[in-house]
């Protein structure tokens, strides 16, 4: 396959720590939605969101995974409260499109009052292009 121009790929994993109840399912969309205009990023499928890692198996913790596709690539969320995890967000964010690290990590803090927060970008952006 010949492309014209090298592949951008930039990925960013985020994890944190929030205090109270798990957030709701729906403040996983409200987010989405929210990340996808911050960043420029067109959703072409969902958000959705749901329980679908505990079904028809012994349930581990409460929790929910979320995600979204983007004509850009797109977004995973795993959030649960596990007595022996803590209460922990994952995000995964994976895309074609270069984006501000910094400010996605920080809205990411503020939207979820997280109160710890850790994150890494899959190093260095890989710029790849067919031979």
């Amino acid at each position: 396959m010949q492309y014209s121009e090298p592949i951008l790929r930039q990925r960013l994993i985020i994890e944190g720590e929030y205090e109270g109840a798990c957030p709701r399912q729906d403040q996983a969309i409200e987010y989405i939605e929210e990340l996808s205009n911050r960043l420029g990023m067109t959703i072409v499928r969902g958000p959705f969101v749901g329980d679908w890692a505990n079904q028809g198996i012994p349930k581990f913790g409460d929790g929910w995974e979320a995600y979204a596709i983007w004509a850009e690539s797109g977004i995973h969320i795993y959030a649960w409260d596990v007595e022996t995890q803590g209460p922990l967000m994952t995000f995964e964010i994976y895309t074609c499109k270069k984006f501000n690290l910094e400010e996605t990590v920080e809205f990411t803090k503020e939207f979820f009052g997280l109160v710890t927060i850790a994150y890494t970008e899959v190093v260095p952006p890989l710029q790849v292009t067919a031979m």
